[in-house]
């Protein structure tokens, strides 16, 4: 794969950044991630906004401008599309914690990474069976910036490998649902969608393309607070991502929701897929 590195491209072998990078020593860093449809980017210039909005949030200083990043990321599609293959990718946007003289704070402004790999789905009883996920007590720190501090999340989902769930699933000091660990969550009751606010998670760019679709599906979507003790009384459960698109959830620790995949999640699924599909 070629994949964009301290202002060039580069094959594998020679993608490498410094060992004095804030990201190294301090995981002091953001990202975004997102994938092809038909080798073509899905809502780039959104991620490119919320790559944007992490940076700030955490005060980084990019040494390109946005606009230029965009520009970039679609040039590494094009170096790595190949007219034999119709496989899909998946490209990283990083943005490092640059370079420091004492370890602790920069003294160079963030490096531009653009990481390429071949796009790999889940299997498909996974998108028409539902997974599982454990509850895990934590509040991320800045929960609406895409920060490179994955510490909590890598020993969670190593819990949830040991459980056989799929994935695990935030809850704060109440027990309120905020987030998956690499997704946003999304609960059916009464036939209307909720989900819990924007304030305290990340809000994906697959949960805002939720959005509009439920909208024209007429399935009334609600932002609120969600508490662990109400997926009893779920009809259904789903989580989205990037990388999981629209997945069922059959069950949440010892809690099975009602419907492992329910009417509203298939539609929300179904045209999910199919404005993906129109990609061309």
């Amino acid at each position: 794969m070629i994949h964009f590195v301290k202002n060039k491209f580069v094959q594998d072998r020679d993608a490498k950044i410094s060992v004095f990078d804030l990201t190294v020593l301090r995981a002091y860093g953001v990202f975004d991630y997102l994938r092809t449809y038909n080798q073509k980017p899905f809502h780039l210039h959104d991620h490119i906004l919320r790559l944007k909005k992490s940076a700030r949030l955490v005060g980084l200083e990019p040494r390109l401008s946005f606009d230029q990043i965009e520009k970039i990321v679609l040039n590494a599609l094009a170096k790595n599309i190949n007219s034999k293959t119709k496989n899909d990718l998946g490209l990283k946007i990083i943005l490092t914690g640059g370079q420091t003289t004492d370890g602790i704070l920069p003294s160079s402004r963030a490096e531009l990474l653009v990481l390429t790999t071949i796009f790999k789905s889940y299997p498909e009883s996974y998108f028409n069976q539902g997974v599982k996920l454990i509850s895990w007590p934590l509040t991320r720190l800045l929960p609406q910036a895409k920060s490179l501090v994955y510490l909590n999340a890598i020993i969670g989902l190593k819990q949830a490998q040991k459980e056989k769930a799929f994935e695990i699933l935030y809850l704060d000091g109440d027990k309120n649902i905020l987030e998956a660990a690499t997704a946003n969550f999304f609960m059916v009751k009464n036939k209307k969608l909720y989900t819990p606010p924007d304030d305290k998670i990340l809000a994906g760019v697959t949960r805002k393309v939720i959005f509009g679709l439920a909208k024209k599906l007429n399935i009334p979507v609600f932002e609120k607070q969600i508490n662990f003790n109400e997926l009893t009384q779920a009809e259904e459960a789903f989580i989205t991502a990037s990388n999981k698109e629209v997945l069922p959830v059959r069950q949440v620790d010892n809690i099975k929701i009602k419907n492992n995949f329910g009417p509203i999640t298939e539609k929300i699924q179904k045209a999910f897929f199919d404005l993906a599909g129109k990609l061309e």
